[in-house]
């Protein structure tokens, strides 16, 4: 298309960066209706990142199109690009990633505004509205791969769409995806008429969308303390049931998974302990014979974090077979959940790259496809993971550090009402956790007719959370404790965890 609003040499950082911004004009009826942003001089070691945000508006980030370090590998140059949805003013910020976790992440510019224009009147909006009117429930379309493109905007508040989450912000998934992600009121999710379980096996991010759906389930006194809880840093299993609705986290590093046809081993990182010569796969099969042994409560979604990742690396150490299909394979044939698999790409880390991006969009397609179970479905990690840089843990100043999408929080000041009050801040982990209460819960409508006035007795709070991290812990049929008081607890005093690395001297 005709190139058009050019801004050439931009000084971006302190190390001689520059960039040039331009439009694009096409056909969308929008102008432009894409964005480049050259960034020259890069330094090829770090990565970079560049969001577009109109403030309470909306919020994407840019898709790194090319990479080309220069012969002498002293630079390179990054080619991003963004497709405007809706027509307004935007801002876009620069981030490098490069310092240790102890500094803040540079902004290695002041923003570059962009106006977006419509050369064809309420193109933008009409374009929206047919992405979100009449589009069925995301939990009742029957295609295994409906999940494995991710692909969508965050719209905020001050747009007022529907399917808002509790902060205002809203997910409208593409035409591609073709569904919308319903959002059921905390008032509602404990009262089916039937009970429902929701079970997490995973690392602590996915450790967040169990809090979240606790901070969606749970009153203002129930939850109070969760953040000061031994259940916040929970590195065995833990959960909630309220209602007719049961919450349970379990942890499960699927990248400590062995070759079961190897004989065990004992890891270590240095002078630390990782994992006794137990075998993960072993006890994570037990566990998983445990999860479906009594019909009566077989749960009724399970969400299980694989351990697939992009990075060749890491790869060799997950087995298809072995870590994901044995398990599929396992479930009763007449189980009626739905089992969603995740995978190390769902991280508040993850880089928006094309040629990565597309990669992985084949492989994870190639592997739901092949377990050929209509109750399965895996998340594109990559795609839910890519906005909202700015929102996740510590982001504010330490954009793509950490790999939490959630943050504790006390949101009084904004909701007012006690119920209202929110405990733990992520639009991320809030937007899967209402994707898994729709599997469980069913159609939104269908749920609201059916409840009853009775409101849901008190939480029930059960746990058995090791102290240490290390060694890695994943136990079947834990010995758990469960709280009195039918709430949060404070936890009080610290445990010295040093006696893991002595072990090895034994």
């Amino acid at each position: 298309g005709e190139t058009t609003n050019v801004k050439e040499n931009l000084l971006v950082g302190d190390s001689g960066e520059r960039m040039v911004v331009r439009g694009v004009n096409g056909t969308s009826g929008l102008s432009p209706n894409e964005i480049i942003f050259e960034i020259n001089n890069a330094r090829p070691d770090c990565w970079y990142t560049i969001t577009i945000q109109s403030t309470h508006k909306y919020t994407k980030t840019a898709t790194l199109m090319l990479k080309e370090v220069s012969d002498d590998k002293s630079t390179s140059l990054l080619v991003f690009s963004w497709a405007p949805i809706i027509p307004g003013q935007f801002q876009a910020s620069v981030h490098v990633t490069d310092q240790s976790k102890d500094h803040e992440t540079p902004m290695i510019m002041p923003p570059v505004s962009i106006e977006i224009h419509e050369s064809t009147p309420e193109i933008g909006w009409i374009n929206l509205q047919h992405r979100i009117e009449n589009k069925p429930p995301c939990q009742s379309v029957d295609n295994v791969a409906q999940y494995s493109y991710w692909g969508g905007d965050w719209f905020g508040p001050e747009l007022g769409l529907p399917e808002g989450n509790r902060q205002g912000w809203t997910y409208v998934p593409s035409q591609q995806m073709n569904c919308k992600i319903e959002t059921f009121p905390p008032e509602v999710i404990t009262r089916s008429p039937q009970m429902k379980s929701i079970f997490i096996l995973g690392r602590s991010v996915e450790r967040g969308i169990f809090f979240s759906l606790l901070d969606l389930a749970l009153s203002w006194e129930e939850k109070a303390e969760m953040v000061h809880s031994i259940v916040a840093k929970c590195w065995g299993r833990a959960e909630a049931t309220k209602g007719n609705l049961k919450i349970m986290y379990q942890d499960f590093r699927s990248s400590s998974f062995e070759d079961p046809t190897l004989p065990g081993h004992i890891e270590c990182h240095n002078d630390r302990l990782v994992k006794d010569s137990s075998s993960f796969v072993h006890n994570a099969t037990i566990l998983w014979k445990e999860l479906f042994e009594d019909e009566s409560r077989w749960p009724s979604v399970v969400y299980m974090s694989t351990a697939y990742s992009s990075n060749k690396r890491q790869q060799q150490h997950f087995l298809f077979d072995h870590h994901v299909r044995s398990f599929v394979q396992s479930l009763p044939k007449t189980w009626p959940g739905t089992l969603i698999l995740g995978d190390g790409e769902l991280t508040g880390r993850s880089i928006s790259h094309y040629e990565m991006y597309q990669e992985y969009l084949r492989d994870i397609n190639r592997y739901v496809l092949e377990l050929n179970d209509s109750r399965v479905r895996w998340l594109d990690g990559m795609g839910i993971s890519s906005d909202m840089k700015l929102w996740n843990q510590d982001a504010g100043k330490k954009v793509m550090r950490s790999q939490h999408f959630h943050r504790f929080c006390d949101s009084r000041v904004d909701s007012g009402a006690d119920e209202l009050r929110m405990k733990v801040c992520s639009n991320t982990t809030e937007l899967i956790a209402q994707l898994l209460l729709g599997h469980a819960l069913g159609e939104k409508q269908e749920l609201m007719n059916q409840i009853g006035d009775a409101q849901p007795a008190s939480m029930k709070l059960c746990h058995k959370c090791p102290a240490c991290l290390l060694p890695f812990q994943l136990t079947p049929y834990p010995n758990m404790t469960c709280e009195a008081s039918g709430k949060f607890e404070r936890h009080f005093g610290t445990i010295d965890c040093s006696f893991v690395r002595k072990r090895l001297e034994m």
